[in-house]
């Protein structure tokens, strides 16, 4: 039998474009749009591997991994993100969820089919074993909790900090957060070329992305054909998010509505860039880069003043 791999994403065109590159190398793959729908799957089939994506409408991916720690599900996840970190804090946060890889979108298709093959290999026990404890299970529930707050604003006050006088006691700043919850948990930031071929079970070191012959001929027809079906389907999804923009201007810039435009963004943002549409997926980021900043400093703009809030080029 087939390995299992469910993709938790909102996004069609990513899950889409997912499963058509497994399926070539013989996983199967179903789709999840919501975490909801996600843990109903969990509950009557068996996976291998999740693959979860950290932006979920209504939801983020760190939370229900917790929550699916908590009900006993022990599988690799590997999460998908669109913010960045420095590799010491990357290795702590794998640790601390019990994920082999956070792999940034847009999709890096031969490094993600070689994590893929990597991470569907650790150990359903050994996952196990790594939560088995209360203080663990505790650690990660606070850091899903925290996980609300714009992870893009808190990995950028982590780059500034030290330039800037310390938080206040109340902000949550993630590199000291990272360090206190994984006092006594093992994890390795080595320099990436001394881990290339490290075997590991229970401390998810990185792991380079070296190989450049895994894809075949026709794996780059099919892609090339998702790519040319995306590029018909790219006019609707820039108007769907151009009409999302101009409700949540006319209402007020209310929160409701600059979620579902941010989201919208986020898509596109993740699968341009998988189609390497480089563009169009830059131009989708700093919209959602602006739109976030709304949305965490519930900030309200009358009359669709757009430009109060700079479309700045997130980092």
């Amino acid at each position: 039998m087939n390995n299992q791999i469910l993709v938790l994403d909102d996004d069609p065109q990513v899950a889409k474009t997912i499963k058509t590159v497994l399926s070539r190398y013989h996983y199967e793959v179903s789709w999840a749009r919501t975490s909801e729908d996600a843990s109903r799957q969990l509950k009557t089939n068996r996976y291998d591997l999740v693959i979860v994506d950290y932006r979920l409408p209504g939801d983020n991916g760190i939370t229900w991994m917790s929550t699916a720690r908590e009900a006993g599900h022990f599988m690799p996840f590997i999460l998908l993100s669109g913010f960045t970190m420095n590799r010491e804090d990357q290795a702590r946060l794998r640790n601390l969820l019990g994920v082999r890889y956070i792999l940034e979108k847009p999709i890096d298709m031969i490094g993600f089919i070689e994590s893929v093959s990597i991470a569907i290999k650790q150990s359903n026990e050994d996952i196990e074993s790594l939560f088995n404890n209360r203080s663990r299970q505790k650690r990660v529930r606070k850091f899903s909790d925290t996980s609300q707050i714009a992870i893009q604003e808190v990995v950028e006050a982590v780059i500034e900090r030290g330039k800037e006088e310390p938080p206040a006691e109340d902000e949550f700043d993630l590199a000291s957060f990272l360090a206190e919850a994984s006092d006594d948990l093992t994890f390795d930031t080595s320099p990436l070329e001394e881990i290339d071929s490290q075997e590991t079970t229970g401390d998810y070191p990185a792991v380079s992305m070296g190989s450049s012959d895994v894809f075949d001929a026709e794996l780059e027809e099919s892609l090339m054909e998702l790519r040319l079906e995306y590029l018909k389907d790219l006019p609707d999804l820039l108007r769907s998010l151009a009409d999302k923009l101009e409700i949540a201007a006319a209402t007020g810039w209310e929160q409701k509505d600059i979620m579902e435009a941010l989201i919208q963004a986020h898509n596109i943002k993740g699968s341009s860039g998988s189609h390497s549409l480089m563009i169009v997926s830059e131009l989708a980021a700093a919209i959602e880069h602006a739109l976030d900043a709304m949305e965490k400093e519930s900030k309200v703009i009358s009359g669709g003043d757009l430009e109060a809030v700079p479309l700045a080029q997130p980092e």
